[in-house]
């Protein structure tokens, strides 16, 4: 084991950052925090910065971070972080992979329900005073499919088994799982989507997601099929899925994230039908905050004692 110096000084970007890194002196083991709030602070304190807790970072030229250990990312997401050139090979990244997948398998479920019992016809009714009869679907033995074999497809695949569906799990490598019934790889999406009652989609944002579900996709689902997006609005097509609402292609749709967040008020999305739109909150969870940061501290002992971060990522990956 390499013993390195302690890092006395942690550096934060941004105002969600700037929440998790109040009062964590103690925690932090007497660090003196500093958090940047604007790019340009970014960029003037990187070349002295050792350690960064971010989101999201403005896109710089990452060569002038020459003592920069540790890049933890508060998300599991790394969209965040593009760099338009190589990291240098001093700068470990490591995000939050796993923190958020209960309150995020939660969510999922709670839609699912949500859509299949016709919940935002019967809210619109009652804004509107009208005693209007819906058809609910029954989930037990219908089929889910869940892309995304991670900790959040892992555990919105057993919240739905529980409720008596049959679930598929979709991911690269195809590996089977016991979180699912089956388990296809990515070449076998079409096929799995054309059987779904339900999809949920729960994968990173990477080169090989991006517009992952298209429209010629959707076109392929049963007609009725609910679908669900926890991950990254860059891995469906919006527009094909508004248009798949509006024609009753599908049967409903919640979507917690979008290509441009906020999503602009003159989006189509906003009118669809049987939507159900959220601001980016299904990861959200009242103790969130600590457990970033209680991984941040354990990353900064692994950096100081010449060991990997916890939840190493790969940057060209994007996982």
């Amino acid at each position: 084991m390499i013993t390195t110096e302690r890092i006395e000084v942690v550096h934060g970007f941004g105002a969600y950052v700037a929440e998790a890194l109040e009062g964590s002196h103690d925690a932090l083991g007497g660090r003196r925090v500093v958090v940047w709030e604007n790019d340009d602070q970014f960029i003037a304190g990187l070349p002295d910065a050792k350690v960064i807790l971010g989101v999201r970072f403005p896109d710089c030229d990452w060569s002038a971070a020459k003592h920069l250990r540790l890049i933890q990312l508060a998300g599991s997401g790394v969209d965040g972080l593009a760099p338009t050139q190589p990291l240098p090979a001093n700068i470990e990244v490591a995000n939050s992979h796993g923190l958020s997948a209960p309150a995020m398998a939660e969510y999922a479920l709670a839609q699912v329900l949500a859509l299949a019992k016709r919940f935002p016809e019967a809210w619109e009714n009652q804004a509107a005073r009208k005693w209007r009869h819906t058809r609910p679907i029954r989930l037990a033995d219908a089929q889910a499919v869940v892309v995304g074999a991670g900790p959040v497809g892992q555990l919105t695949a057993a919240h739905l088994r529980a409720i008596g569906m049959t679930v598929t799990g979709v991911r690269r490598s195809g590996r089977t799982s016991t979180s699912f019934d089956q388990t296809f790889g990515v070449e076998q999406l079409d096929e799995a989507l054309a059987a779904a009652d339900v999809i949920v989609i729960a994968v990173p944002l990477t080169k090989e997601t991006r517009n992952l579900v298209t429209g010629d996709r959707l076109a392929k689902l049963k007609p009725g099929a609910l679908l669900v997006n926890v991950s990254r609005g860059g891995v469906i097509d919006q527009s094909a899925v508004g248009e798949a609402l509006r024609s009753g292609r599908l049967g409903g749709a919640a979507l917690d994230v979008f290509e441009v967040e906020p999503l602009p008020t003159d989006d189509p999305l906003w009118d669809s039908p049987r939507s159900l739109l959220t601001p980016h909150m299904s990861w959200y969870s009242e103790d969130y905050r600590r457990s970033v940061l209680d991984m941040f501290v354990i990353n900064i002992a692994r950096i100081e004692c010449g060991e990997s971060p916890l939840n190493r990522v790969d940057v060209t990956r994007g996982y």
